[in-house]
């Protein structure tokens, strides 16, 4: 309702006088965020008295299969192995499909470094997995084969400018290099937590 005022006088004061307009912009921008901000309306959080969690017991096996085979495939990018799907299916089912065992067995896939058949490790997979999909997403899936023909181009016109005393053509150069090295190094970066 205050905000309608406010905009009532805004809308009013233009067409009265539009260079007002230009004057009391930036005091209706202050006063419009602080009425938003303070104002607005505040979700109020939805409690249920008794609403207890549903028996997993009775999940049938397909279902939870399918779930093992979705993570397997959202976190790694396979299908899980013969072995794999029966281990982790004997797992949730012995710990009754709690959050804890499936939070439990999201965290093994990704950070266990021991070797595994069909990857190095679940760790590494992961990580390949969050690298492919990301430079699937914002390099419209360049390979590191792409990456390299950039670079060596820019090599050679790095040493062009060199010998012809451009160095700002150097530097500029030498920050394309930069960047396309940095996105083949990201990859082992964000496995080991330095980006």
């Amino acid at each position: 309702m205050l905000i309608n005022a406010y905009l009532t006088v805004y809308l009013f004061t233009f067409a009265i006088n539009p260079r007002i307009i230009m004057i009391r912009n930036y005091t209706f921008s202050v006063l419009f965020l602080f009425c938003l901000t303070f104002f607005s309306c505040k979700k109020d959080p939805a409690v249920i008295n008794g609403n207890t969690p549903a028996d997993y017991s009775g999940i049938a096996t397909i279902r939870v299969e399918n779930y093992i085979n979705r993570m397997y495939i959202d976190l790694l990018g396979r299908v899980p192995l013969q072995t794999e799907s029966t281990r982790d299916l004997a797992w949730l089912r012995a710990n009754n499909l709690s959050l804890k065992s499936r939070d439990s067995l999201i965290t093994r896939l990704q950070t266990d470094s021991t070797f595994t058949p069909g990857d190095s490790s679940y760790r590494r997979a992961y990580y390949q997995r969050i690298y492919d999909l990301s430079k699937a997403r914002f390099m419209e899936g360049a390979s590191e084969d792409e990456i390299g023909e950039k670079v060596g181009p820019l090599y050679f016109g790095k040493e062009v400018a060199r010998v012809k005393g451009d160095s700002i053509g150097v530097f500029k150069a030498q920050e394309e290099i930069d960047r396309y090295e940095d996105i083949s190094r990201s990859n082992r970066q964000y496995e080991h937590h330095s980006i």
